[in-house]
């Protein structure tokens, strides 16, 4: 059997914020090992601590006690430079409203990570990612001109242009109409099959339930974590 590489992991994560007097313990021991080639899920209700782990899979937030690796490497003591660094080569984010910036094109909005990563800004790799994600014909047009669901695919060509290990997708359909919101699935599925790491933060369970790893969590905990078969 081969060994799978991972790519992620996270040991006896938990967070904390204070808030004024108050303490709320938002994770409380999360241990998670992300493969290279997940397609998975992170699904739980409002509270369940579900943001809080995304921001910390992200290297959005650091964890207050446990440790977090990216590729092996332990993140704990890195600096917000460092971190942003992290965020911009290793993982590509894919938001509920699309994040696009409204005055550049799709073009421009998908080759402003390698700007900001000082990556060599390939405009014909940039358009190639387009292309791929059926905007081939839209390199030019602005978010306004575009459709909610093409909107959704150049932030996702903007989450691959620095060739990320892993594709983090916040409730990447939640903004979405049913007929885009299966576009958009079946996008991300296809981006798995080629060999992306992909996962989706939701609160959906038609949408978790699409992915071929469904972890729950609930008060802080991760609850349940199952491989399943997809079609």
């Amino acid at each position: 059997m081969v060994k799978k590489k991972i790519v992620l992991e996270l040991k006896d994560v938990h967070k904390i914020y204070k808030m004024g007097e108050v303490e709320v313990k938002a994770l409380r021991g999360v241990s998670l090992k992300i493969y290279k080639g997940d397609f998975a899920s992170i699904m739980g209700p409002s509270g369940s601590g579900k943001s809080t782990l995304m921001h910390i899979i992200g290297a959005l937030d650091l964890p207050t006690n446990g440790e977090v690796y990216i590729d092996k490497t332990n993140i704990n003591n890195y600096t917000e430079n460092q971190l942003a660094g992290i965020r911009g080569k290793k993982i590509g984010f894919v938001f509920q409203e699309f994040n696009l910036i409204q005055t550049l094109t799709a073009l421009e909005n998908v080759r402003l990570p390698m700007l900001f990563q000082e990556v060599e800004d390939r405009k014909c790799h940039c358009e190639d990612i387009l292309k791929s994600v059926g905007l081939g014909e839209r390199l030019d047009h602005k978010p306004t001109e575009l459709s909610g669901g093409q909107q959704q695919r150049v932030a996702i060509a903007r989450s691959l242009a620095n060739n990320p290990d892993i594709i983090l997708a916040d409730e990447p359909s939640g903004a979405l109409d049913s007929k885009s919101s299966k576009e958009i699935l079946k996008l991300l599925y296809t981006l798995n099959k080629k060999g992306k790491t992909i996962i989706i933060i939701t609160h959906d369970k038609n949408i978790a339930e699409k992915t071929k790893r469904q972890i729950k969590i609930k008060d802080g905990l991760i609850v349940e974590d199952k491989n399943v078969k997809i079609k």
